[in-house]
């Protein structure tokens, strides 16, 4: 997240200036010492967790590294390694935990649930994006077809949520969390958006989808 900022200060200062480095609140070096810092202490913890688990810290290192200063500024390959690193996450959680077989749901639909999310962030940074000479998918194909690709991932997403219910013998409430704070409250967030079209609709979705996000964790532990 700080390499992110360090380089998006110029997109920041159009569609976030808030945030510190792009309110000149934090200076470049404070930027690149504090992520260093960051990188470091991520990959010393995974020691720890054994060999698996620095291969994927360290993996993941390079694939956001690559995303900063690259990727994101690419139709969905951005989005993409974004949400195999969401994924990464959930299987370093399995590796810790001894069993990697059971994160693989788990990251399956953290995977997803990224992607759809990374749509619609681009979404609603569309014109910022633009100003910067960022092609994201709604710069190139237009906010249509970008939301008609977000929701249909989250379609997906919704389908497969019963399924280890169904066929895994996860919990009943499992089954109630994940729909209720999951499936429905995503398809209320769409349907107000759908209707309304207006942005602060748009960010109250990207910021509730975060609520989605813990409530589907939470599912899962109750499994």
């Amino acid at each position: 997240n700080i390499f992110n900022d360090f380089f998006d200060k110029s997109v920041d200062q159009i569609n976030k200036p808030e945030r510190p480095y792009a309110a000149g609140r934090l200076q470049a070096k404070d930027m690149v010492i504090s992520g260093v810092l960051a990188y470091g202490s991520g990959i010393f913890l995974s020691v720890f967790v054994g060999f698996e688990g620095v291969i994927i810290v360290l993996s993941t290192s390079v694939l956001l590294m690559v995303y900063n200063v690259k990727a994101k500024r690419t139709v969905l390959t951005g989005n993409l390694l974004i949400s195999l690193i969401g994924g990464m996450a959930i299987l370093y959680g399995g590796i810790a935990g001894g069993s990697v077989r059971n994160a693989a749901i788990p990251a399956l639909f953290a995977v997803i649930f990224h992607f759809g999310r990374e749509i619609f962030k681009d979404i609603e940074d569309k014109n910022a994006d633009m100003r910067s000479g960022i092609v994201t998918f709604p710069v190139k194909y237009g906010e249509g077809k970008a939301v008609v690709l977000g929701i249909s991932v989250f379609v997906l997403l919704i389908l497969l949520t019963p399924m280890p219910y169904i066929f895994l013998n996860y919990s009943l409430l499992y089954l109630i969390t994940v729909l209720v704070g999951v499936d429905i409250l995503l398809i209320v967030l769409f349907q107000r958006y759908l209707v309304s079209r207006r942005i602060e609709h748009l960010t109250q979705l990207n910021k509730l989808m975060k609520v989605g996000m813990g409530f589907g964790l939470l599912a899962l532990m109750l499994k």
